[in-house]
């Protein structure tokens, strides 16, 4: 009898690719696909540069609103298609007519209008790299105050922006928020002290007459105002001089270390293990996995402590990463009980850590303590980057839409305890929401 030598192979082939399909389909439904990047949208090859000035621009803000609508998962979700080709084809011709700061002003206006806080341009980077001032602010009770600043400045830390360059506060704040990409509000208010801080920002919005100074109008703590000359210089906040140092008050705990990727704080006094955890990464020399079992060896010793995490500050990243946390949580019940968990939220937890946060809160009872945050519980992301030719600007754009609230879908994720940060709390070192969990 004649045998069909093709059958095993078509079983083989059928096998094959049902195992891939569940592969794919498996790495999908987790979201971390990083061995299927090749099958995604790549970006068109870039133009060969023009010869003039005008016509790199124009390549550039046309590679922009032809790639990005492309590669974006689903671009036109706020923004409709006709309005956004319209402001690319108005910004192509109004080229000859504006100076560099102002064309890429209005490409990042463009950029933002998208209306993704995870779809972002990244203006400070290389090679465009605007100078940023060598200051930290932070709105506080709609009032922008200097946290910190280089030696040169120092005279402004402590103090409250009044005015910059002659133009109130609410006046620059309108003239920045639409360049700055957000979810909500919240995530706007978090970030418009970075543009804020780039003299060559509000010589593109016209608002200052030079790109590389601009002259700030402040108020110190006794009332008097003054005005300080600043220029951008290298930002170096390590060897910056903070409110806390100016005002010879100890640094609050949350302020002590925000520049490592996670650390903790056993505090005996208020029976409490602090967990301070600022990017979804693993940290070189310390995988998360021994920092954990170095966190609960410490605090199974005490087994009435409570556990707080603190993640306001942190931005995302793999969302993975705090696996093993979750993982020591659930082979502990006792610290699941309300009342012994504890995580800090803020407007700087968003991306990953929001997601850490939403899991914490409803798989494993922790209470959430803190402010509004800037992320969107529902919200685009799983972001890839592309260059702009010509410039080089670098854009960020979301290629996953991460439904973690299926019965709804809030603008952010609030505290179950509400802790604000007042200006009086800066001034006197004190942290209301790490208080708030501490409370007996």
């Amino acid at each position: 009898m004649k045998t069909n030598k093709r059958r095993p192979l078509l079983k083989w082939v059928a096998f094959t690719a049902l195992a891939l399909f569940g592969g794919v389909y498996g790495l999908m439904r987790t979201g971390y696909m990083p061995i299927l990047a090749f099958m995604m949208k790549q970006p068109a090859l870039m133009p060969i540069p023009a010869e003039t000035r005008d016509a790199r621009w124009q390549q550039a803000v046309e590679y922009l609103g032809s790639q990005l609508p492309y590669l974006h998962v689903d671009p036109y979700f706020k923004i409709g298609e006709e309005e956004f080709q319209n402001n690319i084809t108005k910004l192509s011709n109004d080229v000859p007519n504006l100076n560099d700061e102002q064309i890429m002003v209005e490409m990042l206006r463009i950029i933002a209008s998208i209306g993704d806080g995870h779809t972002r341009a990244y203006p400070a980077a290389e090679p465009v790299a605007f100078p940023s001032l060598p200051l930290e602010m932070r709105w506080v009770e709609g009032r922008l105050i200097v946290l910190s600043a280089s030696s040169e400045y120092k005279q402004a830390v402590g103090a409250e922006v009044i005015q910059i360059g002659g133009h109130s506060l609410a006046e620059v704040y309108d003239a920045v928020k639409p360049l700055v990409p957000a979810d909500n509000e919240i995530q706007i208010l978090d970030g418009t002290p970075a543009y804020i801080a780039m003299p060559a920002i509000l010589y593109g919005l016209n608002l200052m007459p030079e790109k590389d100074r601009v002259t700030f109008l402040f108020e110190a703590r006794d009332g008097s105002q003054f005005s300080l000359e600043l220029q951008p210089a290298a930002r170096d906040p390590e060897s910056f001089i903070s409110m806390y140092e100016q005002a010879g008050i100890p640094t609050p705990l949350y302020e002590q270390d925000r520049g490592s990727y996670y650390w903790y704080r056993y505090l005996p006094e208020s029976n409490a293990m602090y967990v301070q955890y600022n990017f979804c990464a693993e940290r070189n020399g310390k995988p998360f996995q021994s920092f954990v079992d170095e966190v609960f060896d410490v605090l199974d010793r005490d087994p009435e402590a409570r556990l707080v995490l603190d993640v306001r500050f942190n931005g995302g990243g793999n969302e993975t990463v705090l696996d093993p946390f979750i993982d020591a949580l659930e082979a502990r019940p006792s610290l699941q009980t309300k009342g012994r968990l504890f995580v800090i939220i803020g407007r700087g937890t968003y991306s990953s850590a929001l997601q850490n946060a939403i899991t914490l809160s409803q798989d494993m009872n922790a209470t959430l303590v803190g402010e509004a945050t800037g992320g969107k519980p529902n919200h685009y992301g799983e972001v890839r980057r592309f260059h702009l030719p010509n410039i080089g600007l670098l854009v960020q754009y979301s290629t996953r839409y991460w439904l973690n609230y299926p019965g709804g879908d809030p603008l952010t994720l609030e505290p179950d305890i509400p802790a604000v940060l007042t200006v009086h709390d800066l001034q006197t070192g004190r942290d209301p929401s790490l208080d708030a969990a501490l409370q007996p």
